[in-house]
């Protein structure tokens, strides 16, 4: 029996070792006929989200349901609240319109922090050319 080959990605820390990004299934179904090799396909994800992989992967004939897409959103935005709407949106193929209602009180946690850090930094002198080095954000004048 043959089926589609499994993606993983390099261990990021672990060596030499890898991580399954698409096909778990696909994989036990192998083991459950005992087959020791099985055709794999590398991918680099060159820093991207892999939950936002696993989700893009997943649209097509058997779409996320609201409430998954609701979380891979949210998710995706915890682990990195710089990422932009329209990736997410794309990933998981929703407006960005709903993205926007999915995160946005994560979205308003994130940037009053940004925010409060931005505020105790200038009461401390810092220049800012350097609080937005800092932060990691453009320079608003």
């Amino acid at each position: 029996m043959k089926f589609e080959p499994v993606e993983v990605e390099e261990h990021p820390e672990k060596a030499g070792k890898f991580r399954t990004i698409e096909g778990v299934h696909r994989w036990s179904a192998y083991k459950a006929i005992g087959t020791e090799r099985i055709d794999v396909i590398i991918i680099d994800l060159k820093g991207d989200s892999v939950l936002l992989y696993s989700a893009s992967k997943a649209i097509g004939p058997k779409q996320l349901l609201e409430a998954e897409a609701k979380e891979t959103a949210r998710t995706a935005y915890r682990n990195n609240p710089k990422i932009s709407i329209a990736a997410i949106s794309k990933s998981i193929g929703r407006s960005t319109r709903t993205v926007v209602r999915y995160i946005s009180d994560l979205k308003a946690v994130f940037e009053q922090e940004v925010d409060i850090k931005i505020y105790h930094m200038v009461q401390l002198g810092i220049p800012q050319q350097r609080v937005s080095y800092i932060l990691d954000i453009p320079q608003r004048t």
